[in-house]
């Protein structure tokens, strides 16, 4: 993500010095965008890029409840809840995973012939990243119709951030408590853990 034009003060600590300095980011010359066109412009796309980290966080956490969920699988097979604890661990299993397909698709192998971005849509990620592509390709404010997609993504988002709260607040809470009456370690899950975490 590109500076804006402005003043800015630039800080440097070496050990318990400090040093700053300002310096001034110039407009390309070039560039037929007033500072202002690129100001908005840097607005949104620092949005988008928030976005993109919180679509990323979620990812992040989706695959360590799950790999989380397999370890206890086998955690319980010496234990007389064997049964219960796989059927349950299925069906979360499965809850993530559709509430990740709608982030990226588990479904891609990054094949360097690129097939599997032509057999099926782009999801959450792509799209946000995608449009800040498109916003940042030039030195113009975003358009009317680029300001409606991304506010129909932020509300994408949110959506799917509600459904992992719900996801934590009762299937993983239900989960852990099927574990803990085999004696076996809860998962950890959230967004600012440690996700590896056996406490």
């Amino acid at each position: 993500l590109l500076a804006a034009p402005g003043e800015y003060t630039v800080k440097l600590e070496v050990g318990d010095t400090e040093f700053t300095q300002t310096l001034v980011v110039l407009k390309d010359p070039n560039s037929a965008g007033s500072n202002a066109d690129i100001r908005e412009q840097f607005t949104v796309l620092s949005a988008l890029r928030d976005d993109a980290n919180a679509v990323v966080d979620l990812i992040n956490e989706i695959e360590s409840t799950r790999a989380q969920i397999y370890d206890r699988v086998d955690r319980a097979q010496a234990t007389a809840g064997a049964e219960a604890v796989s059927a349950a661990a299925d069906e979360l299993d499965r809850a993530l995973i559709d509430l990740e397909m709608n982030l990226t698709d588990v479904r891609l192998s990054g094949g360097m012939a690129g097939q599997d971005r032509l057999r099926w849509p782009r999801q959450l990620y792509a799209k946000v990243t995608s449009l800040a592509g498109y916003i940042g390709g030039s030195d113009f404010p975003p358009t009317t119709q680029q300001l409606t997609v991304h506010d129909k993504y932020q509300n994408l988002l949110s959506g799917y951030q509600s459904t992992m709260r719900t996801l934590r607040d009762q299937e993983v809470a239900a989960f852990n408590s099927l574990l803990s009456e085999n004696g076996i370690p809860v998962i950890m899950t959230g967004p600012a853990r440690d996700l590896s975490s056996d406490h």
